[in-house]
């Protein structure tokens, strides 16, 4: 069987019908190549996470080995913040100095300090402020003092002063307050160290009444007042403190030196007549060749000037017409006892009678209250505070004279 072979022109179009289209191949090969090069940056991003993982366990390991080492610990804490500093309410409204008595504006006598209940100030409509709370000690009685305000015209709310035997307390109460701006707050309570007051507490108020409760230690004698200074209007309470007490059956035998006599000890009465005294605070005495009661006392007269408030006494009788007096002064309490008397005109018919100078616009002198009995008058005079004075006799106008220096 022969074998056909293939014509040279056969052969040519075979060979053309077995190239490839080199073309097409370009483009397959092309998208291989993009997959690839994806492919492989995932694969590189990959490794780098886990390398920068690795190298942060690597560091956190080799830092706790190193803290194990060196006794620290690695655990963070976070900062306390500073606390700011808290408001101590006694301090806020406690002095700390200790003033004398005389240094206290509209000191009361001590005749007016008593354990029970007391008021001050008149029921209005007006509506009043609580400017602030102060506790003043002086050396005989802690003050507590408001400074109030109001917007009509009284000046001072109605107070009350209500004394628990039980609780040893006294609960103020002031009404018609719209606004406390003491520094004790509501529901705060201020320890007072060193006083027969033990604490005093703001309570929450109750409608437009402001109440504050005062605890004592022991029972003390009180006086609740008004108090106007430099058109600044103030409730006032004062307290007596307890006077220290001496153990009979231990008695303190420290030597001390010899007390300096003061003026007052000094004093003795005249020996002879003495219708004069000068301006002090000592006794003082008239002294005359009265015996009998034979003076009268007729009436009296008295005028507030800027440096001196005159008080005189009318005197009436024939013969000796002075009669013998003392005068003394204790505390903000002066006792004038005039002897030798037949009578006086100026108490009623029992005995008693009172003048308020304080009323009647007069400075430091308050009121005087007028006893007679067995030929003699008492005429006691209630002060804002000790002032030197002095009695004399004008012979010129027959008058016993008080007078009073401001």
């Amino acid at each position: 069987m022969t074998e056909e072979k293939a014509t040279l022109t056969q052969r040519r179009a075979m060979s053309g019908a077995a190239k490839l289209d080199r073309s097409k191949l370009r483009g397959v090969s092309g998208g291989s190549e993009t997959e690839e090069k994806g492919s492989a940056a995932k694969v590189f991003i990959a490794v780098l996470i886990v390398l920068i993982l690795a190298a942060g366990a690597f560091l956190a390991y080799d830092r706790l080995i190193r803290n194990r080492d060196t006794g620290e610990t690695t655990s963070e804490t976070t900062p306390t913040p500073t606390p700011l500093p808290t408001s101590n309410p006694t301090e806020d409204i406690l002095s700390s100095e200790v003033l004398a008595d005389t240094d206290a504006l509209g000191l009361q006598a001590a005749s007016k300090f008593l354990v029970g209940d007391q008021a001050v100030g008149e029921a209005s409509e007006d509506a009043f402020t609580v400017e602030s709370l102060m506790l003043q000690p002086y050396e005989s009685f802690m003050r507590v003092e408001f400074l109030v305000s109001s917007d009509g015209e009284q000046p001072f709310p109605e107070t009350t002063a209500v004394y628990s035997s039980d609780e040893q307390t006294i609960t103020i109460s002031m009404n018609n307050v719209i606004e406390d701006k003491s520094e004790l707050g509501y529901n705060e309570t201020a320890e007072i160290p060193s006083s027969v007051v033990d604490s005093i507490s703001h309570e929450a108020q109750s409608g437009t009444t402001e109440v504050y409760v005062i605890t004592l230690e022991e029972e003390t004698p009180f006086v609740l007042h008004e108090l106007t200074q430099a058109l600044e209007n103030r409730i006032v309470l004062d307290i007596r403190e307890l006077e220290e007490e001496t153990d009979p059956e231990n008695p303190d035998t420290t030597p001390t030196a010899s007390p300096t006599a003061t003026p007052t000890s000094a004093v003795t009465e005249p020996a002879g007549i003495n219708l004069t005294n000068d301006f002090s605070k000592n006794k003082q005495f008239i002294t005359t060749s009265t015996t009998g009661p034979n003076v009268g006392i007729g009436g009296y007269l008295y005028k507030d000037e800027v440096a001196i408030f005159k008080y005189y006494l009318i005197l009436k009788g024939g013969g000796d017409p002075y009669p013998n007096a003392t005068a003394t002064l204790e505390g903000n309490t002066l006792t004038l006892e005039i002897e030798n008397l037949a009578y006086d005109a100026l108490p009623d018919s029992s005995g008693q009678g009172m003048t308020d100078f304080a009323a009647r616009g007069v400075r430091d002198i308050n009121t005087v209250d007028i006893t007679f009995a067995n030929n003699k008058s008492t005429y006691v005079f209630e002060l804002d505070k000790p002032l030197d004075y002095r009695i004399y006799i004008d012979e010129d106008n027959n008058r016993l004279n008080l007078e009073f220096r401001h």
